[in-house]
């Protein structure tokens, strides 16, 4: 379990890189490059993943980091250790990227720490859209709706029951609906944060979400899925995730567009409905 210094430093540096992503997000002609797997980095990924990566370093020296923006510069040893580690980070400095650049405030700073390859604290914090922060302590999820102000009320959310899911809203990433058929009566979204669909999960506002991401796209809010019966599982074989090892992941892929993803196309959803959702997807 996380201790009240691991929680209370996460909470503050992604505070920090939220408001400093923030800063980029209100200008215009953000700077924009194209990473070796053809997605969009801007000069906010950057700065604030560094600002993230210093604070970590600082607080917990030794703790292995593993961030989405400077994944080229360790080698796969360090990746192993860190999946191998009591205690590592791992960073996602903006997730949603693209709705960033656009205009868009569904983005999100996203920080977790992972025991044994296993998510066990997750901060994430949406300065844009309502100023939002969530974080668990241990089987406890809370929420600061307005997470910069000083008076802003801490709430504990109580775990869902699966009759209080909405009937069929399906979180899909990009290219879901050209690889796959979902027979289904459901409502599509596709959100453009990978976060964000995986907590509309845990927080009741979906039915499931589809994720082939890489790690620090969901580790965050799978530290908040355990209390919740929230799983995520395989879709074509009967592994179901709640740690992760470095077989589970693609650590050297030959395509840089695979680089730190889940082997296997999966699934986030409430597990008594995992096998019903299996059941109901298909290749094109």
């Amino acid at each position: 379990m996380s201790t009240r210094q691991e929680i209370d430093e996460a909470v503050a540096i992604a505070l920090e890189a939220g408001q400093t992503a923030l800063g980029y997000f209100q200008q215009s002609g953000i700077r924009t490059d194209v990473k070796p797997d053809d997605s969009l980095l801007s000069e906010a990924d950057a700065s604030t993943e560094e600002l993230i990566i210093n604070r970590l370093q600082k607080s917990f020296p030794g703790q292995p980091v593993i961030g989405e923006e400077t994944i080229s510069e360790q080698d796969v040893g360090h990746f192993e250790n860190a999946l191998n580690s009591a205690s590592a980070w791992v960073v996602d400095p903006i997730d949603g990227t693209n709705n960033f650049v656009a205009g868009d405030p569904t983005w999100c700073v996203s920080i977790a720490r992972l025991n044994h390859g296993r998510p066990e604290l997750g901060v994430i914090y949406f300065p844009a859209l309502g100023d939002q922060l969530y974080f668990n302590e241990g089987e406890t999820l809370h929420t600061k709706r307005l997470a910069t102000s000083p008076d802003s009320q801490l709430e504990a959310i109580p775990p869902a029951l699966p009759d209080e899911y909405p009937a069929r809203l399906f979180m899909a990433h990009d290219s879901f609906y050209l690889r796959f058929k979902f027979r289904q009566r459901h409502v599509p979204r596709i959100s453009g944060c990978t976060v964000i669909n995986l907590l509309y999960v845990v927080l009741g506002k979906a039915i499931a979400a589809a994720t082939s991401a890489h790690l620090w796209d969901f580790a965050a809010p799978l530290a908040f899925a355990p209390p919740k019966n929230i799983q995520m599982a395989a879709i074509f074989s009967e592994r179901a995730y709640d740690r992760f090892t470095p077989d589970d992941l693609h650590l050297t892929p030959e395509n840089p567009k695979r680089a730190w993803k889940v082997k296997e196309e999966c699934i986030v959803a409430p597990a008594p409905l995992i096998d019903e959702l299996r059941d109901s997807i298909t290749t094109v």
